[in-house]
C-alpha cells in the first residue's frame, strides 16, 4: 500500500487476509499521504515473527494513515499486530479499535520509531499481547481507552511487559469509564535507558490500570495523574521475575523480584487523586540492588493532592518522595490530604529531601511502624487542619520545621517539649508553630521557638532565644528566659516574666501591660521606649525590676519588692510589702514615688550619687518630698512630708 498504488483497504466481516509465508499481511511500502484501512473481518500474520500490518521503512519520514479496526474485527499476528519500521517524524497516524488487535509474543501495536507524527490511539475494543507490551506509543501520542489494554496475557509471568510504554517518548492517556489497563510489570509505563518524556494520565471513575508486578503507572521521568477510578501496583512473588539481588542490579539470587507502586514517577509530579492509588506488595531487590518497598506513590517531589473520600496507600510506605534510590529528592514536594494516606507496614508519608517541602492534613493519615510523616533535613512545614487525623508521630526531620494551623477556628494546643499537639498524634523535631484563630496554648521547648499566635485571645510560652508574636486578640506572653523578639501584635496585650531576664534592645513591641513574677529578675534597661511593669508577688517573696530608658510606669505588690526606673521620668508605685526604689548612676531623671511607706520602705542610692544622707538635698514641697540631685536627676516621694525622712529611709551601696 502508498499513495501511488493501493491506499485505501477495506476487509468485510466476512472475509479475511491471512498469510503464513510471508513476513506481513499488509505492508505499507512507499510514501503515504492519506492511508485508509478498514477492518471488519481479520488480517493476520500466522508465521511465526510474522506481523499483521508493517509501515516499512520505504514511506519515509513522514506518513499519514487511518486504521480503524471495528466490532468483530480481529488484527492479529505472532510479532507486533501493527508496527511501524520507519522513523517517521512528521504526518497523522490514527487508530480506532473496537474489536481485537493481538500479538503473541511482539508489541500489539509498536509505534516506538515514530517521533513527530500526530498519533491517536483511541480503543473501545481489546489490545493485547501474550508476552510484550500491548502498546508502544512512539512520541507525543495520545491514548485514549475504554476498552481492554492488556500485556502479557499468557499464562504466567513475563518481564519488562506493560500495558502502554511510552518508553523515552511524552504522552497522554485518558482511561475512560470501563477501561481496563494491565500488564506483567506496569499498567502504564514510560521509560528507556533512565530516559522518558513527561506523560500525562487521566483515570476516570469505574476505569482501572494494574501493574501486576510492577507501578499501574511508572515513569523514569516526570509528569502528571489525575485519578477518579483504581490505580493498583502488585507483586506477582513469581521466580521468573528475577532479576537482581542485593546490591546488585541484573544479577538474579533466586528471590522473586517485584516493587508494587501505585504510581511511581522518579522526577517531578503532579497528581490529584479522587479515587484509590494503591501498592499492594513489593519482594526482592531493584536494578540498584536496593530492597524493594511498595508505595501507594513514588515520586522525585512536585505536588500531591487527595481529595475527601480518595485513598493512598502502600503495603510499606503511602507516599514516598527520593530520588528513586533512597537519595535526596530532586524537586520541592507538596503534599495536601483531605482523604486518607495510610502505609500498611512503614511510614504514612515519608520525604528524602533537602529542599523546604510542605504537608497540608485535613484528612487521615495513619502508619504501621509508629511514624506517619517524616520530613527530611529541610525547613519544612506542617498544616495541620481542623479535620487532621494522624496515626503515629510526625517528625519535622533535621531543618528548621513549623507546625501551622491557618484552617482552624478553635483552640489549639501545642507544646513542643512534651511532643503534643493538636490534630496530630504526637510531634518532634518542629521549632515554629502558628497557630489558629482560636484561643491557642502554645509553648516551646528548649530550642529558639518561633512561637505565632495568630487570631484568637492566645497564651505563648517562651524561653531563651524565642521569638513570640501573639497576633491578633488580647494575648498573653510567659517568658522564662530572654527572648529574640516578642511582639503583642493588635488587641490589648500581657508579658509574663517568670525568669531572670534581661531583655536586648527593640525585643519587646505592642504590649500594653508587663507583669513579673515572684521571685524573677526583670531588665529593661536597654529598650528605648517607656513600659507598664507590675509586680506580681506574694508575701513574704519578691520581683526585681529595672526599667526602661523611657517613662516608665511600675508597680510593686505584695512582697518585698525592688524597683528601679532607670533613665526617663518614671512613677515607681509602692506595694504592700517592704519595697525599695533603688537609684544607681545619674541621669535617671524626674522619678515619682506614691505609696512610700515610711519606716517599711527604703530608697537605695549609690553611693556616686550621695555618699550619705547628710549629702542629700531634701527639699519640702508639702505634701511631697523633692530629694534633689542637680542636673535633672530627682525623686519625687509624693504623699511624704520631709520632716518625716530621715537616715532609716535610705540605703547607700
Amino acid at each position: 500500500m502508498n499513495t501511488a498504488g493501493v491506499n485505501d483497504l477495506t476487509v468485510e466481516a466476512t472475509a479475511a487476509i491471512s498469510v503464513s509465508a510471508n513476513a506481513q499481511a499488509v505492508r505499507f511500502t512507499a510514501a503515504t499521504t492519506d492511508g485508509v484501512i478498514t477492518n471488519s473481518g481479520t488480517i493476520e500474520d500466522t508465521a511465526g515473527a510474522g506481523r499483521a500490518i508493517r509501515i516499512e521503512t520505504g514511506v519515509g519520514s513522514s506518513f499519514t494513515a487511518t486504521f480503524t479496526n471495528n466490532a468483530g474485527g480481529i488484527i492479529q499476528s505472532d510479532d507486533d499486530a501493527i508496527q511501524v519500521q520507519s522513523a517517521i517524524t512528521s504526518g497523522t497516524i490514527g487508530i480506532e479499535n473496537a474489536g481485537l488487535i493481538k500479538s503473541t509474543v511482539g508489541q500489539a501495536i509498536d509505534f516506538g520509531a515514530v517521533n513527530g507524527a500526530t498519533v491517536t490511539l483511541t480503543n473501545t475494543g481489546a489490545i493485547q499481547s501474550g508476552a510484550n507490551d500491548a502498546i508502544r506509543t512512539g512520541a507525543n501520542a495520545e491514548v485514549v481507552n475504554s476498552g481492554t489494554i492488556n500485556g502479557g496475557t499468557t499464562a504466567g509471568f513475563t518481564a519488562s511487559t506493560d500495558g502502554v510504554d511510552f518508553r523515552a517518548f511524552s504522552g497522554s492517556l485518558h482511561n475512560l469509564t470501563g477501561g481496563d489497563i494491565s500488564a506483567d510489570r506496569h499498567g502504564v509505563n514510560a521509560g528507556d535507558n533512565d530516559v522518558a518524556g513527561t506523560i500525562i494520565v487521566i483515570n476516570e471513575a469505574g476505569a482501572a490500570i494494574t501493574g501486576r508486578n510492577g507501578s499501574g503507572v511508572g515513569s523514569d521521568g516526570g509528569g502528571g495523574v489525575t485519578n477518579y477510578g483504581t490505580i493498583t501496583g502488585s507483586f506477582s512473588n513469581d521466580i521468573a521475575s528475577d532479576v537482581n539481588s542485593a546490591g546488585a542490579g541484573g544479577t538474579p539470587d533466586g528471590q522473586a523480584d517485584g516493587d508494587g507502586d501505585g504510581v511511581d514517577f522518579d522526577f517531578q509530579a503532579t497528581i490529584i487523586n479522587y479515587g484509590t492509588i494503591q501498592g499492594t506488595g513489593a519482594g526482592g531487590h531493584g536494578s540498584d540492588g536496593l530492597a524493594n518497598t511498595s508505595e501507594g506513590i513514588a515520586a522525585g517531589g512536585g505536588s500531591i493532592t487527595n481529595h475527601a473520600g480518595a485513598t493512598i496507600s502502600g503495603a510499606g510506605i503511602g507516599i514516598l518522595v527520593d530520588d528513586s534510590s533512597q537519595g535526596n529528592a530532586t524537586f520541592q514536594t507538596t503534599i495536601v490530604n483531605d482523604g486518607t494516606i495510610e502505609g500498611t507496614a512503614l511510614f504514612g508519608i515519608k520525604l528524602v529531601s533537602a529542599l523546604a517541602d510542605t504537608i497540608e492534613n485535613n484528612g487521615t493519615i495513619t502508619s504501621g511502624n509508629g511514624t506517619a510523616i517524616l520530613f527530611g533535613s529541610g525547613d519544612n512545614t506542617l498544616t495541620l487542619g481542623s479535620g487532621s487525623s494522624i496515626d503515629g508521630q510526625s517528625d519535622g526531620g533535621l531543618g528548621t520545621n513549623t507546625l501551622a494551623y491557618s484552617g482552624w477556628t478553635t483552640r489549639v494546643i501545642v507544646n513542643l517539649a512534651s511532643g503534643y499537639a493538636s490534630g496530630a498524634d504526637g510531634v518532634a523535631n518542629f521549632q515554629n508553630v502558628t497557630g489558629s484563630g482560636g484561643a491557642d496554648l502554645l509553648l516551646g521547648d528548649a530550642g529558639a521557638n518561633v512561637l505565632s499566635g495568630g487570631g484568637g485571645n492566645d497564651r505563648l510560652y517562651g524561653d531563651l532565644g524565642d521569638t513570640l508574636n501573639g497576633d491578633t486578640g488580647t494575648d498573653t506572653i510567659t517568658l522564662y528566659d530572654a527572648p529574640a523578639d516578642v511582639d503583642g501584635g493588635d488587641g490589648s496585650d500581657t508579658l509574663i516574666v517568670d525568669g531572670t531576664i534581661t531583655f536586648a534592645a527593640g525585643s519587646i513591641a505592642n504590649v500594653e501591660r508587663i507583669v513579673v513574677e515572684d521571685g524573677a529578675l526583670a531588665d529593661f534597661t536597654l529598650l528605648a521606649d517607656g513600659l507598664t511593669l507590675a509586680a506580681r508577688s506574694s508575701a513574704g517573696g519578691g520581683v526585681e525590676i529595672i526599667g526602661t530608658a523611657g517613662a516608665d510606669r511600675i508597680s510593686a505588690r505584695l512582697g518585698n519588692d525592688t524597683l528601679q526606673g532607670g533613665a526617663g521620668d518614671d512613677l515607681l508605685i509602692g506595694g504592700s510589702g517592704d519595697d525599695t526604689f533603688a537609684y544607681a548612676r545619674a541621669g535617671f531623671g524626674k522619678d515619682t514615688v506614691t505609696r512610700f511607706a515610711d519606716g517599711l520602705d527604703k530608697v537605695e542610692i549609690s553611693t556616686t550619687l550621695a555618699a550619705d544622707f547628710g549629702a542629700l538635698t531634701i527639699v519640702d514641697q508639702g505634701s511631697r518630698t523633692v530629694i534633689d540631685f542637680g542636673g535633672g536627676d530627682m525623686i519625687v516621694l509624693r504623699g511624704v512630708h520631709a520632716t518625716d525622712v530621715d537616715a532609716s529611709d535610705f540605703l547607700f551601696v
